[in-house]
């Protein structure tokens, strides 16, 4: 087993594992590296095959006696709604190695249910003659030490709870988790957690897929690093998309990068969301499509830069909510229903302190991060990059509680364009809040920028001078090149080299 080998090596070691399924939970407390042999295909996996059946009328049965955690957080039941009311309950079968849904009790064609009074598993199909493996275990591997390095192998088919957090826990700074593969796990894929002080660990080249509420989820994980990975089909077990499915969610964290990666096909659930309390982020060259909720969301967030995103097929785009002194650039959006940009700010103040979302290492009141939507530079944006406008709002501003216009937000725009056809009613190009709750609303960037004497730092185009539409296939939009006279306005490109473009 790999928890044997790991209590003979020593610090800065390494364990090389053999191809093949290892069904255990293993505590890593030193500094060495975890590796598969080249070439050979390793699993950590939470199931084993189930043992004899019964039949029971309809039914088929086998002994289940384990009990798996399915509490949320303080008893909430925030998390769990009617799409699916087992999506709490973290246990899995598995037949033919595919996923089947759980259901309370009475599981009919391709379901099962769990007795815990009675000890056991019931099946609705007949599992004569098929591969049916049942979870038996939590986690895969929790790291207790620093400067650790776990790479390419894979973690499937854990039955970690809300509680638990990720099937892959990283609880210690310079943990490098690289080449690896994290799928089917009942709730979150992996954690990147730390100590309050000494920083997180960084992932690269990594795979997360059908993770049942949360692909990768930080918290205190200050220095933490997401690159050239895939998270897809998160919140597969459709939790409530708030408080917490997403593709990626970090929390009360500071330095943290989440570069050249593809969030895609979220269910009902935002793509990136930073929230509560994280500052100094960078968010880039992440190409974010088609997931339920926001493509990118920064809520009660300071000082980060989003750049050079794809951000397409969502009902919000990008979304700052209570978010201050961010750069917004260089990004691409288009098919997102209800804004491409969306700015909002509610009730909640860094300086009260009733409001969940603090970092408990910082005072309340911060002057880093006041939780306030202020001061925020929108520059060089392609708005509408569908070709065809399908949003309500190409920008949506607003404060809902507290009075204040978007007029006393200092919020800068320059150099941005935006896509615009008339093909949903009254769409607009801003929604400029008032201080009563109510928007004033633009047509065009040119009759904002005239309303505010504003000079012509934003243009229009029409959706047929820029492209085509969608490319349907890739789910990414189809531009042609500016006109003579559209490129003027914008601005010149000159003397740049472009490599690991999304769009070129």
């Amino acid at each position: 087993t790999v928890t044997r080998a790991l209590e003979r090596i020593r610090a800065g070691g390494t364990v090389v594992l053999r191809a093949g399924l290892y069904n255990e939970r293993v505590f890593v407390g030193l500094p060495v590296t975890i590796q598969a042999y080249p070439g050979e295909a390793v699993w950590f996996d939470g199931t084993r095959p189930a043992p004899t059946w019964r039949r029971q009328g309809n039914t088929w049965e086998t002994p289940f006696n384990l009990r798996f955690d399915h509490s949320t957080p303080g008893g909430s039941d925030n998390f769990i709604g009617p799409q699916n009311t087992m999506a709490g309950w973290p246990q899995m079968v598995f037949v033919n190695g595919r996923r089947i849904p759980q259901v309370a009790k009475a599981p009919q064609g391709d379901q099962f249910a769990i007795d815990e009074v009675a000890g056991r598993l019931v099946l609705a199909t007949d599992p004569t003659g098929k591969d049916v493996r049942v979870t038996t275990l939590s986690q895969s591997l929790v790291v207790g030490s620093p400067d650790v390095t776990l790479r390419g192998f894979g973690v499937r088919r854990f039955a970690n709870s809300v509680t638990t957090y990720g099937a892959l826990y990283i609880a210690r700074p310079r943990t490098l988790v690289e080449n690896v593969v994290v799928e089917d796990v009942a709730t979150t894929g992996i954690t990147l957690d730390g100590d309050g002080s000494t920083g997180s660990g960084r992932l690269d080249r990594v795979t997360v897929r059908r993770a049942g509420m949360l692909g990768i989820h930080g918290r205190w994980a200050d220095g933490a690093s997401i690159t050239n990975s895939i998270v897809t089909e998160a919140n597969y077990e459709r939790f409530n998309n708030v408080p917490s499915s997403a593709g990626i969610k970090i929390g009360q964290s500071r330095g943290v990068t989440i570069d050249n990666n593809r969030i895609s096909d979220v269910r009902y659930a935002t793509g990136i969301w930073l929230d509560e309390a994280v500052v100094g982020f960078r968010i880039t060259r992440n190409l974010v499509t088609g997931n339920g909720d926001t493509g990118i969301s920064c809520e009660l967030s300071s000082s980060g830069t989003i750049l050079s995103n794809q951000v397409v097929g969502h009902e919000q785009g990008i979304a700052l909510l209570n978010t201050e002194k961010t750069l917004i650039a260089n990004n691409t959006t288009g098919y997102n229903s209800r804004a491409d940009l969306y700015l909002v700010q509610d009730w909640r103040r860094q300086a009260q302190p009733a409001p969940m979302g603090h970092d408990p290492r910082y005072p309340k009141g911060d002057s880093t991060n006041t939780w306030i939507l202020r001061d925020n530079t929108i520059r060089n944006n392609v708005f509408g990059a569908d070709g065809n406008q399908r949003s309500m709002f190409q920008v949506y501003v607003m404060d809902r509680n507290t009075g204040r216009a978007a007029d006393a937000m200092n919020l800068n725009f320059a150099g941005n364009v935006f896509t615009l056809r008339k093909t949903i009613d009254n769409p607009v190009a801003f929604g400029w809040g008032n201080a009563n709750n109510t928007t004033t609303n633009y047509d065009s960037p040119e009759a904002f920028q005239k309303a505010k004497g504003l000079p012509a730092r934003n243009v229009s185009i029409s959706s047929t001078e820029f492209g085509p539409g969608m490319d349907e296939a890739r789910n990414l939009p189809v531009a042609v090149p500016l006109t003579a006279d559209e490129a003027a306005a914008v601005g010149t490109v000159a003397g740049l080299r472009v490599i690991g473009s999304l769009t070129g």
